[in-house]
This record gives C-alpha cells, sequence and structure tokens, in this order.
C-alpha cells in the first residue's frame, strides 16, 4: 500500500505486525497561514480584522476501481461558503500526466503539491481559494490521467489568503507504517493550516491514525481484491499559532505499506 501528502497553505496580506512489502509515497505537507492584521480600508476608514482560520466542513469523498480519468465530488450538504477554500487530496495509481480540477461554478483550482512514488501510488493536492460558492447539488470534478484505482477527498476551509497562499512543503518516501514528510524550512509568519495528505496503495479497510496534534480530515479508498489493486487516500489538518519547523505524517497500524509524503504549508 501507498501513501502520500502532507502540504500547507499561507494566509497573506493584500500493530500484532503483518508486515508486507508494499511501495508507499509519503504525502506532503501543506500549511495555510492566517496573518494577524487589518485589511487594508479606504483613506479615513477603519480596516476590517481578517477571521481566523478554520475548518468549516467535509465537502465530500470518491472512490473507484473502475478505469477512468476523473471522480466527481457532489457537495451534499450546506453551500461552500464565498471567500472559502477548497483542498482536494487525489491518491490514484502510478501514472504520469496532468491532473487537474473544475467546479459546476467556475472556480480556479491549482495544483500544490503532486508526489509520485513509481512502486504504484501517486498523491496530489489541489487548492481554490476566495472562491465563488458552491450551492448544494453543486460539484467538484478532478481530471487525470488513466488509472484504475484513485479516491479523492475534499475539504473546506475559512480564514486563508486570496492568493499566494502556498508558504513552505516538504516531501519524503519509505515502507513502514509510520510515514512522515521530513521538516519543512521555518513558517513565515506565525498563523498557518498544515494538510497532510497521504496516498497509500492499499484498502481502506487498513486502520490510519493521523498524526499528533493533527486532526482527521474524511478518508477515501477502495477496496476488494489484493491490497496492490486498491489506493486510500488518508489527509489531517492542524492550525498553529507559531513559527517553526513542521511536519506531517501518521501510523498505519498492523501492516506495513510503501509511503510517499510531500509535505507543505499555506498562509
Amino acid at each position: 500500500m501507498k501513501l502520500r501528502g502532507l502540504r500547507s497553505f499561507d494566509r497573506a496580506s493584500t500493530p500484532a505486525r503483518l508486515i508486507r512489502s508494499v511501495s508507499i509515497p509519503i504525502g506532503f505537507a501543506v500549511l495555510l497561514m492566517c496573518a494577524s492584521f487589518i485589511a487594508p480600508a479606504p483613506l479615513g476608514q477603519q480596516g476590517t480584522a481578517l477571521a481566523p482560520i478554520s475548518f468549516a466542513k467535509s465537502i465530500g469523498t470518491q472512490s473507484s476501481k473502475a478505469s477512468g480519468t476523473s471522480l466527481i465530488v457532489t457537495n451534499s450538504s450546506t453551500a461552500v461558503a464565498t471567500g472559502h477554500s477548497v483542498v482536494l487530496v487525489l491518491a490514484m495509481d502510478n501514472a504520469t500526466g496532468t491532473v487537474s480540477a473544475s467546479d459546476s461554478v467556475g472556480n480556479v483550482y491549482s495544483v500544490d503539491a503532486d508526489v509520485n512514488n513509481t512502486d504504484g501510488v501517486r498523491t496530489v493536492v489541489l487548492a481554490a481559494h476566495n472562491i465563488v460558492a458552491i450551492p448544494v447539488g453543486g460539484t467538484i470534478t478532478v481530471s487525470h490521467p488513466s488509472v484504475v484505482a484513485r479516491a479523492v477527498t475534499a475539504a473546506e476551509f475559512a480564514g486563508l489568503a486570496n492568493s499566494s497562499v502556498l508558504d513552505r512543503s516538504s516531501s519524503a518516501t519509505g515502507t513502514g507504517l509510520s510515514p512522515a514528510s521530513g521538516s519543512t524550512a521555518t513558517t513565515s509568519q506565525a498563523d498557518e493550516l498544515l494538510i497532510g495528505a497521504i496516498g497509500i496503495e492499499g484498502p481502506t479497510g487498513d486502520t490510519y491514525a493521523a498524526g499528533a496534534l493533527y486532526s482527521a480530515l474524511t478518508d477515501a479508498g477502495t477496496t476488494g481484491g489484493s491490497a496492490a489493486t486498491n489506493i486510500t487516500v488518508h489527509a489531517e489538518y492542524r492550525i498553529v499559532s507559531a513559527t517553526g519547523a513542521y511536519s506531517a505524517g501518521g501510523t498505519i497500524v498492523s501492516t506495513s505499506r510503501d509511503w510517499a509524503c510531500p509535505g507543505r504549508r499555506v498562509r
């Protein structure tokens, strides 16, 4: 089974162990930074303090073991609010080629991290910031090279920068029970959102624990057949209030897997 991903974004101013030999890229860490400042205002008027970074909700997940080139996530709860950020974490069978995202209201998504473990799993993180609201029933489509197994999870965050969001990143790969991205360079400001993304070549039934001080986002993955025919994506987040060198990772309980973990910070 393979794992990937940790990354970060920036908020700116303007087990009894059965050991299997599986290759998992550990993901990337993303930090989103939320500055403590007053937003600019017209001359003679008081500026407006920005809201703190916060997790709003899981938008949804999707997975498939049928050969294809896209996954569609439907927003089935409340609307994704205007001005918020959408973070997507995709894990897929190893394949080269362009990965992109779009949605039903025309928001623009960028690739913030992309790690490919040639042993069988690729993890990609995409994000859109300062979005136009996505209504209930709205869709987000992730397009990718043709593969069989893939899974994506989508989450909404508030309080991030409108632009120049990505601050720092780090990544690592390996095999074992403890995927980790390695430490990023020191963050450029105190308040940031860290996103850890771990793509695994293995079934969604494997038990996985998020890293210390991280909160798990909604997992997505496939099951059935041998472990190597499945893909699972784990994502996690942490909101920090001090500058530092941060890392992301977690623990695969009972079964060793290959992993890949890119790491980054966003502000």
